[in-house]
């Protein structure tokens, strides 16, 4: 996995600022994450999921960023449980989140619906270090989208 355009590391003080803030225990692979690519892109950036639909990871949000839509999204307008964190958004402004008991990857958008889907969160049942190891190369996602297309009868 690469990062591009990296910007300045977070700081354990400003992830203890974080957690302290909101009675959260980050886990490592968040906290790694926000000190080693905060505010990039990762490279390859389309994610997976279970090889019906692909998620464009466009890119790491800073810690600050992460915690102003925490504010915002939960403790200000409880849209999902206060244990979800974010760390990503796609281009249309869905956040990916991780579960801060459970390490499990999420995405949440609130224009999306899906059977089966509740409160627009889609969980990918996986880990963040998991996460990872599903993003694959813009072509590959492309090329699966037009064999589903095909599939379904859209032109």
């Amino acid at each position: 996995m690469k990062f591009i355009d990296c910007g300045a590391p977070a700081t354990d003080d400003e992830l203890s600022t974080i957690e302290r803030e909101f009675g959260l225990e980050l886990p490592q692979a968040l906290k790694d994450l926000f000190r080693e690519a905060n505010g990039s892109r990762p490279e390859p950036y389309c994610f997976e999921s279970d090889h019906t639909a692909t998620w464009v990871v466009s890119e790491i949000l800073t810690l600050k960023e992460a915690a102003n839509s925490y504010r915002l999204l939960v403790l200000d307008r409880g849209f999902w449980r206060p244990k979800l964190f974010p760390f990503a958004v796609d281009p249309g402004g869905a956040l990916f989140l991780v579960d801060c008991e459970t390490e499990a990857v999420m995405c949440w958008c609130n224009d999306y619906y899906e059977e089966g889907v509740r409160d627009g969160l889609t969980n990918f049942k996986c880990t963040l270090l998991d996460f990872w190891d599903h993003l694959v190369e813009e072509e590959n996602c492309i090329l699966k989208i037009i064999r589903c297309q095909r599939h379904q009868g859209v032109h």
